[in-house]
């Protein structure tokens, strides 16, 4: 398997800021997805660089934790990630993202944990959003970066 290394890179160009949905990270972090490689050349090649710097929501951060915190592992290292990855920023959900949270979740009934992240891309300036959730492109008024479509 490989990653559609062209494709990619042009639905997320140079200078282009992207949220980084939980699926992404937890495919980085965890690995052994099918997108763990397109995962790992978004954060790595790009993020890392300076190519694309990326956002995170405060709500996939909670997200990300409660799998190894159910299992009993450490959180350090995913934590250390978040506060000191270059590049990237994990921002919280304040007022501005909460209110588009609200207008997402009442048109389309999105559930919170979604309408806050994508809320959050709205909030905080995002150009796009890279996620494995093909429900958000009829909802997101950023352009959804599907990370499966390019393995």
């Amino acid at each position: 398997m490989g990653v559609d290394r062209a494709r990619f890179a042009a639905s997320l160009p140079k200078g282009c800021t992207p949220l980084i949905d939980t699926s992404v990270l937890i495919a980085y972090l965890e690995g052994g997805l099918a997108t763990t490689e397109a995962a790992t050349l978004l954060i790595d090649d790009w993020v890392r660089s300076g190519r694309n710097r990326a956002i995170v929501s405060a709500v996939s951060a909670m997200e990300l934790l409660v799998g190894p915190l159910k299992a009993e592992r450490a959180v350090d290292e995913y934590l250390d990630f978040l506060r000191r990855f270059p590049n990237l920023r994990c921002v919280p959900v304040d007022v501005a993202a909460a209110g588009q949270a609200a207008s997402l979740r009442s048109r389309y009934g999105l559930k919170p944990p979604d309408a806050l992240i994508v809320g959050t891309a709205m909030a905080f300036g995002a150009d796009a959003i890279v996620t494995n959730d093909l429900s958000w492109m009829k909802v997101s008024p950023k352009p959804v970066v599907l990370l499966r479509d390019y393995v």
